[in-house]
């Protein structure tokens, strides 16, 4: 008897599944997505998750002849912050009214079904290990690059979070060498690389190269810098560029001086080859001083954009031990 598990990813507009078979990353039945309103709340948040799970199980049931225990498990992704070992959703910022929702006893009551919680970060670096740029490598660090920063590690071919919320590189300290004075997180730390390298952190750093007010810069506009920059058309986008890959190269540095990673695989909206090809760049120019780089570390392009479905459905085996 074959065992499917269905893979979740929960974002901050969309609800996305698939259906999967073992740990080669087969799938079974068609890929859903659905766009959900940001502003929903929990009883909805439970109705839509519910009904996406029993979809799932229906598509099973269609398509073998078995029993209610056609699916074995559910992964489900989120974005954080997490508690993922007690199964609370606590605070996702793109969707407000989210807030400490016991995610995971809700389906299972609604469902019946075992399903495990997943930090999207998480989810994403099992995906690209399974599946992706990290295929291969069983000490991976994976940065996804977007409104925030978000982190996953793999040591030693283990999913690395502490008692369930660490490993959040996003909300650690750079010194960054181009940007004056600092910058508070809204973690309320100051000189976080997620006040540098997301999508805030791009928006001021171009405010102070082109001479440009935050406060004037629409939330529009402050989407669509990272693509202006990766074009590199004027002589203050390339500058704009180079300074984003040195404090991005900082923060990497340190993740490098304390996992010690053979791979690094850069993900979300404002990674690009580019990036990887300059921050490859700057790595090198430091070799010679740190011997933790010298022995080599690859900086990868996040390849596959379901890696979070498919991460989720490896937490999910992991999660019941399944080893096929």
């Amino acid at each position: 008897m074959v065992n499917l598990y269905l893979g979740i990813d929960l974002g901050g507009s969309h609800i996305s599944s698939w259906l999967f078979y073992n740990k080669a990353g087969e799938s079974w039945g068609p890929f859903s997505r659905m766009s959900i309103d940001s502003d929903l709340g929990p009883d909805t948040l439970v109705s839509l998750l519910t009904d996406c799970i029993k979809s799932g199980q229906r598509v099973a049931q269609c398509n073998y002849e078995y029993s209610n225990d056609a699916l074995a498990a559910v992964g489900l992704a989120s974005p954080g912050p997490l508690d993922p070992k007690n199964g609370i959703i606590i605070s996702p910022p793109n969707l407000p009214n989210i807030r400490n929702v016991e995610i995971i006893k809700l389906l299972r009551q609604s469902t019946g079904l075992q399903t495990f919680l997943v930090n999207d970060a998480d989810a994403a670096v099992l995906g690209e290990q399974l599946l992706g740029s990290a295929r291969g490598f069983n000490n991976v660090v994976m940065l996804t690059l977007g409104t925030g920063i978000g982190s996953g590690i793999i040591a030693d071919g283990k999913l690395q979070r502490g008692r369930g919320m660490g490993g959040e590189w996003g909300h650690t300290a750079i010194a960054s060498i181009h940007s004056p004075g600092n910058r508070l997180c809204s973690c309320g730390r100051l000189n976080c690389l997620e006040v540098f390298c997301g999508t805030e952190g791009l928006a001021l750093t171009y405010g102070n190269i082109f001479k440009a007010r935050r406060e004037d810069l629409t939330p529009d506009f402050v989407r669509e810098i990272s693509k202006q920059m990766r074009k590199k058309t004027d002589e203050r986008l390339s500058h704009l560029f180079n300074v984003y890959c040195s404090d991005l190269t900082e923060g990497i540095i340190n993740i490098i001086n304390v996992h010690h990673p053979e791979c690094v695989v850069l993900g979300g909206g404002i990674a690009c080859e580019d990036i990887v090809e300059r921050v490859s760049q700057l790595l090198a120019n430091v070799k010679h001083k740190l011997a933790v780089i010298s022995r080599g570390v690859v900086i990868k392009l996040a390849a596959n954009s379901n890696s979070g479905i498919i991460g989720a459905v490896v937490h999910a085996m992991d999660s019941m031990g399944e080893s096929q």
